[in-house]
């Protein structure tokens, strides 16, 4: 079975289920799915980080998934999350103060633990902050169709002409041909799907238009590049084995991590709230 095969064979079955979770009138469906994405992303984030020789406390990792995400479903969410990752900031100390060698390694040990609590949780959840925009529902929509065009032109223009690499330290399949057909392409259907969804709904100039599609792809691919960081850290091909021909959770979300918190921000400077 070719790669390939497998790729449009697991999205035939995924794309249909995330955009009916995106739809629906009743939230507690997407927040749950969010929730999972979530666990299941911090998961692979352990492993990977553990693959690496990473000092990580499992524990306070799976704490942070469970909390920060927690923070953006309440009335108060930044008050909340910045209350959690102070006593987070704490707590860790705090475990590593009765550790049995508390001053090896202390600020790796703190640096490490901090962000495997709180950079996936905190990333993803601005996937459910979005949906609670006015429209946030067409603006999610907006943001995977131009994820996914970025991601599939990307693979499929560098794998038949790609020549040139770009990054072969971190990742050598990445080429420059698929990188110009990924901004190319995500940018261009982004725009295709704001003018026929939600011009009508939410307008804004064409410049900003332009200017916010561009940057959320430039963000895709990025987190998709930190993503081959760790990987190749960690030695390893794919985040997980969930998704046949996909990987893992974090090798199909990789590039939300960058690009869903990068749109709340352009559209909560612009207004759009």
């Amino acid at each position: 079975m070719s790669e390939l095969f497998k790729r449009v064979s697991v999205a035939v079955v995924l794309i249909p289920v995330l955009i009916l979770l995106i739809v629906l009138d009743n939230t507690i469906p997407f927040a749950v799915g969010i929730y999972l994405i979530i666990l299941l992303g911090n998961r692979e984030i352990i492993s990977l980080m553990r693959q690496a020789g990473e000092p990580v406390a499992p524990a306070i990792a799976w704490l942070g998934a469970l909390l920060v995400p927690f923070c953006f479903f309440t009335e108060f969410k930044w008050v909340f999350f910045t209350f959690i990752l102070v006593m987070f900031i704490i707590a860790v100390f705090f475990v590593k103060l009765f550790s049995k060698d508390p001053t090896a390694d202390t600020i790796r040990y703190v640096s490490v633990n901090i962000f495997a609590a709180v950079f996936l949780p905190l990333m993803l959840s601005f996937i459910w902050l979005l949906r609670g925009l006015p429209n946030g529902m067409y603006w999610i929509l907006y943001l995977f169709a131009a994820i996914w065009a970025s991601d599939t032109l990307a693979y499929l223009i560098g794998s038949k002409f790609g020549r040139h690499k770009i990054i072969p330290n971190v990742s050598y399949k990445k080429s420059l041909e698929g990188f110009i057909a990924g901004i190319i392409g995500g940018t261009g259907t982004a725009i295709l799907f704001y003018y026929l969804l939600i011009a009508n709904l939410s307008p804004l100039s064409f410049i900003k238009v332009i200017v916010m599609s561009a940057d959320i792809i430039a963000a895709g691919i990025l987190g998709d590049i930190f993503e081959s960081m760790m990987k190749r850290n960690a030695r390893v091909k794919d985040s997980g084995s969930l998704f046949p021909g996909h990987g893992g959770v974090l090798d199909r979300l990789d590039s939300m991590l960058f690009a869903a918190p990068v749109l709340y921000i352009y559209l909560t400077i612009w207004g759009i709230v």
